[in-house]
């Protein structure tokens, strides 16, 4: 019973389930499961998504930007983070960076401004040696191998959260991994009003 543990409930319907597999990051689905195997499923994986367990540690090794960072895993793996469900704009020009002057009313050379001390502002809140701790939503990683993840400071705040609030990120939101989504439109909305980062006037 207890590698049930490995899996996380994804849809629940009729006699559907679809799981997902938290060690081979692999979907899982099946039908008209037997009751015996269901029930202690689903109070198991109720009590093991409240928990901190769905989180790990990390220490912050390399800033690469505002929504990328590089660090080193508990069993000595270092990996690249990818803020998930936000978007700090390019250090360096790249495509959609004239989308994202559309979209928000500035230039390039101002949103660059804003790379900048969005890299700043993730040096000074994780800085080299901080340990942070990762949730992963659905995609635990991107097209490109790296780790999509909400990042959990030491003081309780979620990294994404903040820079999002700090007006220094636009929210992306790419399905499936969307569980903060109202939280980051929240945060936006807060930068907006209070005029700072990208919403300056």
């Amino acid at each position: 019973m207890s590698n049930l543990l490995n899996y996380k409930i994804l849809k629940f319907l009729s006699n559907e389930i679809i799981l997902f597999d938290k060690q081979s990051f692999k979907l899982i689905s099946g039908r008209a499961l037997r009751a015996a195997f269901l029930l202690p499923l689903l109070a198991i994986t109720f009590v093991y998504s409240s928990s901190a367990a769905d989180t790990y540690s990390c220490t912050v090794t390399k800033i690469i930007d505002g929504d990328t960072f590089r660090c080193t895993e508990q069993n000595g793996k270092e990996i690249s983070v990818r803020l998930t469900g936000i978007d700090t704009p390019e250090l360096n020009y790249h495509p959609k960076t004239a989308k994202h002057a559309a979209r928000t009313g500035t230039d390039a050379v101002f949103l660059h401004e804003i790379a900048e001390s969005a890299k700043k502002f993730a040096e000074k809140i994780i800085p080299p040696g901080k340990t942070v701790r990762l949730e992963l939503d659905i995609d635990p990683r991107d097209g490109g191998g790296r780790t999509l993840a909400y990042v959990w400071l030491e003081d309780g705040r979620m990294l994404n959260e903040v820079i999002m609030s700090e007006g220094l990120a636009l929210p992306l939101t790419i399905y499936p991994n969307v569980k903060y989504r109202e939280r980051f439109y929240h945060a936006q909305t807060e930068a907006m009003r209070n005029s700072r980062g990208i919403w300056a006037d």
